[in-house]
């Protein structure tokens, strides 16, 4: 999540500045966070997820997975109500929250899982 939050923010400022030079550290940085987040993810469910109901919970780990896929597009149809930069921004104020309340629910004592 730190990576997509990094990657908005950076999105967001190539935005307001145009830099070539930082779309392409964006593109990286996104481009990472994405592969990651998806792995990372995907391992979680299976770790959680019982083995009689891991093919359920897998496929609708991908469902949200590929919903999340679609920000982009959210952001370019966004962007013609309203500037690129503040979206991308809320974006990752989204993302920070996520993250904090994942921290906030993940189990102190990892034999409770």
């Amino acid at each position: 999540m730190t990576a997509a939050i990094v990657g908005m923010l950076l999105a967001a400022l190539t935005a307001g500045t145009g830099s070539r030079v930082l779309l392409m550290t964006t593109a990286v940085v996104l481009g990472s966070a994405y592969g990651i987040l998806l792995v990372s993810g995907l391992r979680l469910t299976e770790s959680l997820a019982p083995p009689r109901h891991a093919a359920t919970a897998i496929a609708v780990f991908y469902s949200l997975a590929y919903a999340g896929f679609a920000f982009p597009v959210l952001v370019q149809t966004l962007s013609t109500l309203w500037n690129p930069v503040p979206v991308l921004l809320a974006g990752s104020g989204l993302a920070l929250a996520t993250m904090a309340t994942t921290f906030m629910a993940w189990p102190r004592d990892p034999r409770r899982r």
